[in-house]
């Protein structure tokens, strides 16, 4: 982990350390039952060139099963790594969530999951394979009106046999 990526976790937990009085668990996104989130971003570093940055988008669904646990969904789409070959990447991903306390409308999260990766060169049906990966990372939930909610995350991607990379998205959350 670069000194930078530290700085910016200690960074995102004071701001939401500072952003208010913890709430009881079930007001927390995560605990309330379902969300639904669509998201949008960059992959950035690891494996690729430090300037490089290509776009991703996807969605996640998760559900609440405990004081602070959330298990969720997640499919993104990486529609060319450019540096090696306009790989396409679709990755689904199945995590853990950890979310023990909300500070006023802030929800920080950590999350470690487990993902199948399908590279693809777009050339021929026989160049597509299936990859295992890890991701671990974290985020944070912003309630912003009723069960709406504004989401950042970042995550490692670890993919065995292909590039590794950063993901860091931002998106809305829905959270009845």
């Amino acid at each position: 982990m670069t000194a930078d990526v530290r700085l910016g976790c200690v960074t995102l937990l004071a701001v939401a350390s500072a952003a208010g009085v913890a709430v009881p668990a079930g007001a927390q996104p995560g605990d309330t039952g379902w969300t639904v989130s669509v998201v949008a971003g960059n992959l950035f570093g690891g494996d690729l060139d430090t300037g490089a940055r290509e776009p991703t988008y996807g969605g996640a669904v998760g559900r609440g099963v405990g004081r602070g646990v959330s298990l969720e969904a997640d499919v993104a789409a990486i529609p060319a790594l450019r540096q090696f070959g306009d790989i396409a990447l679709l990755i689904g991903t199945g995590s853990v969530l950890y979310h023990p306390f909300t500070a006023g409308r802030l929800t920080p999260y950590g999350l470690l999951g487990a993902s199948l990766a399908r590279l693809s060169t777009g050339r021929t049906d026989t160049e597509t394979e299936v990859e295992l990966a890890v991701d671990v990372g974290g985020g944070l939930w912003l309630r912003v009106a009723g069960p709406l909610a504004l989401r950042v995350d970042v995550r490692f991607i670890h993919i065995d046999n292909a590039p590794n990379f950063w993901r860091a998205v931002a998106g809305v959350t829905l959270a009845p």
